[in-house]
């Protein structure tokens, strides 16, 4: 069946191309596309003599595909010049979907140049025009492009209710893979937001719809497949991480061999598979942010405490980086001003339809006094019932200009309680930054003292093995760093809770198989002292 459409459309391109011909090739190749023919469609749009396009709304549906494909084709291409003709034609139609169709590109445009507002309000005009429309493959993109953009713009919580309608409407079209891709775009946002359950619920889900899905383009939904290996093991987890990379390397799939490696205990690889993530991150912050964080926290799990600082201090670097950019882009305060002009353009509508039917009133009363003087000499009874009927008409016009007055009123309340909750919702924004920020410093405070207590704990500890540490220098911190430092790198060790400071470091003393001589000359005891704290650590036990 693909080959003969391929065939009907190579055809199509040899015959010539009057107004009606360029429509017919240009549907051609829109079905090219809708059966997912990218590679038959590109070929034919290729091949378009564009010079005899001399039809308006041909021009703009060229413009239309060649957008669509050329978007498809290049990963780096970013003209918008003819789908902002497209929309600018269709603005002047009554074609929805295929205005639908522009704003969506112009917005995935918008993204892949980073402009996250543009493409946010570009995709926003997608949903409204979408909605006359029954291409519900098309919503289902929209829908999902839109949360992917929440998610980027750090808005999670908005990003949700997108994705769930991106589910509903893919499943009513019926294409498989627009499905598992909006299964899986659900799965990372739970996954995200520390829902692992939800994440693994929906990952299931699109498991046995993979075999839909061209082998090249499933290295996403594989790596995060690779994710749940304490569900289904390392190896397995393994086999999906390395079948993703081998069809497209990802930085965030980097990420996820090195858990599995840490997992496994292989730290030379797992700091590999960092360092090749971090190569390949590009200017994705969220994802390099993730990464180092990922290391700092292993440099803390083996005592190199003064890498883990430099860590931390990169990490905080690049977050406030991120989070400027978020409220540079301020994805959320986009969406809400789009919808509060949607609503605004509502409520004028309406206004316009109270006018319209008073003005219409007002022809009606017109005429009939017109003709109560035409026939006034003649016809006195039926004047009076003229008469009646106009004033009926003039008490309807008055209760019409009533409700028009108390829709104004309503309107206008509504605007006030707009205005008011969008004050509310500005200051619990603030607010919740301010908790934010005072949460991230108070975090990177504890962090670095724990940092520095490991590092004073690394630096006894070496002291006391190079047999030049006494403890009876030691302050309350010295001691408590050190006992902190040796449980955290002895996992095994432990320490009965009611143990003084000086019963633990003996305690410790004796782990590291010194001499009971050499214990008491590090802690400077007496033999006698020395009694008396065995004793005690006895009766503790």
């Amino acid at each position: 069946m693909k080959k003969l459409l391929t065939f009907l459309v190579s055809t199509l391109f040899i015959i010539g191309c009057g107004n009606n011909d360029c429509t017919t090739k240009l549907s051609a190749i829109d079905s090219l596309i809708t059966k997912n023919m990218y590679d038959s469609a590109y070929m034919a749009i290729s091949d378009f003599d564009t010079t005899k396009i001399k039809d308006k709304n041909n021009k703009a549906y060229y413009n239309l595909l060649y957008t669509q494909l050329r978007f498809w084709k290049d990963a780096d291409w970013t003209d918008s010049t003819g789908i902002s003709k497209s929309i600018k034609h269709y603005s002047d139609t009554d074609d929805k979907e295929k205005l639908a169709r522009a704003y969506y590109f112009y917005g995935r445009i918008s993204g892949r140049c980073g402009n996250l507002k543009e493409a946010i309000l570009m995709l926003k005009h997608a949903e409204h025009h979408s909605e006359e429309t029954s291409d519900y493959l098309l919503k289902s993109r929209i829908q999902m492009t839109i949360s992917c953009l929440n998610s980027d713009g750090g808005e999670i919580k908005s990003a949700f209710p997108y994705s769930r309608r991106a589910v509903e409407y893919a499943k009513i079209s019926g294409d498989k893979e627009q499905l598992i891709s909006t299964y899986n775009n659900l799965a990372f946002l739970f996954g995200r937001d520390g829902h692992t359950d939800s994440s693994l619920y929906y990952k299931k889900k699109y498991i046995p719809l993979l075999k839909y899905i061209p082998e090249e383009e499933q290295a996403i939904f594989l790596a995060n497949l690779g994710t749940e290996y304490e569900l289904w093991g390392t190896d397995k987890a393994m086999r999906y991480v390395l079948r993703s990379l081998k069809i497209k390397p990802l930085a965030t799939t980097y990420r996820v061999l090195a858990a599995i490696y840490l997992e496994e205990r292989d730290f030379t690889n797992a700091v590999k598979a960092w360092r090749q993530g971090l190569e390949i991150c590009g200017d994705d912050m969220h994802t390099r942010i993730n990464i180092m964080n990922d290391m700092r926290e292993y440099k803390l799990g083996i005592g190199a405490a003064e890498e883990a600082a430099e860590l931390a201090d990169s990490i905080l670097v690049l977050d406030n980086m991120l989070q400027r950019k978020w409220e540079a882009d301020s994805v959320k305060e986009v969406q809400a001003r789009f919808e509060a002009d949607r609503n605004v353009e509502k409520a004028e509508n309406g206004k316009t339809t109270a006018v319209i039917t008073a003005v219409i009133m007002l022809m009606v009363t017109i005429t009939i006094v017109s003709l109560y003087r035409y026939r006034k000499g003649k016809m006195k009874k039926t004047i009076y019932k003229q008469k009646e009927l106009i004033e009926e008409q003039q008490e309807q016009l008055g209760e019409n200009r009533k409700e028009a007055e108390a829709v104004a009123k309503k309107i206008k309340k509504l605007e006030k309680k707009e205005t008011d909750m969008k004050t509310i919702s500005e200051n619990q924004k603030k607010r919740i930054k301010q908790l934010e920020n005072e949460n991230n410093r108070n975090i990177i405070k504890a962090e670095q003292n724990m940092a520095d207590r490991i590092s004073l704990g690394y630096r006894l500890y070496n002291k006391i093995k190079e047999d030049n540490g006494r403890t009876k220098e030691w302050r309350k911190t010295e001691k408590e760093a050190f006992i902190e430092y040796y449980t955290t790198i002895n996992k095994d060790f432990t320490l009965p809770e009611n143990y003084t400071a000086n019963q633990s470091i003996y305690r410790i003393l004796a782990d590291m198989k010194f001499e009971e001589k050499e214990i008491v000359e590090k802690m400077a005891l007496s033999s006698g002292a020395l009694r008396t704290m065995k004793s005690r650590m006895s009766e503790q036990q």
